[in-house]
C-alpha cells in the first residue's frame, strides 16, 4: 500500500476483522474501477463526483456504507438504515462477504453519484 494513511488506518483494524475488511476492501476496489480512494472521516473511502462508499468496523460487524445507500436497488436486503440518503450493508463474518452483491452495489452508487450529484452537496 502506497498510501500511508491508509496503510495505517489497516494496521489499526483487529485480526478477527481484517478479513473481512480485506474481502470489502478487494470486492470494491475491482468494482469502482475509476474512484479514487483515500482515508475521509478516518476510513477508507471511495469518491467518483462524491463519496460512494466507505469501509467502517464496528465491534459487531464491518459496515459497507453508502452515501446514496437509499437510492439503490437492494433485491438481496443487505442495506440498512432509515433517512434520506445513508444505508449500511453490514458484513459480520468474512462468509457472509458476497462480492458480486458488494460489486453490484458499488456499480450502482457509481452511477447514482454521476445522476443524483455529490451526495453531500445535494439533497435527497
Amino acid at each position: 500500500m502506497t498510501d500511508p494513511k491508509l496503510a495505517a488506518w489497516f494496521d489499526k483494524q483487529s485480526d478477527a476483522q481484517r478479513p473481512t475488511i480485506d474481502a470489502l476492501f478487494h470486492a470494491v476496489q475491482a468494482a469502482a474501477t475509476g474512484a479514487d480512494l483515500a482515508v475521509k472521516w478516518g476510513h477508507p473511502t471511495w469518491t467518483q463526483g462524491g463519496p460512494v462508499c466507505q469501509i467502517k468496523p464496528t465491534k459487531k460487524y464491518v459496515g459497507l456504507v453508502f452515501w446514496w445507500g437509499a437510492r439503490l436497488a437492494d433485491p438481496t436486503g443487505v442495506l440498512t438504515g432509515s433517512g434520506a440518503k445513508m444505508r449500511t450493508a453490514r458484513f459480520p463474518t468474512l462468509a457472509s462477504v458476497d462480492s458480486d452483491v458488494v460489486a453490484a452495489l458499488v456499480k450502482e452508487a457509481v452511477g447514482a453519484n454521476a445522476t443524483l450529484g455529490d451526495p453531500t452537496k445535494t439533497k435527497a
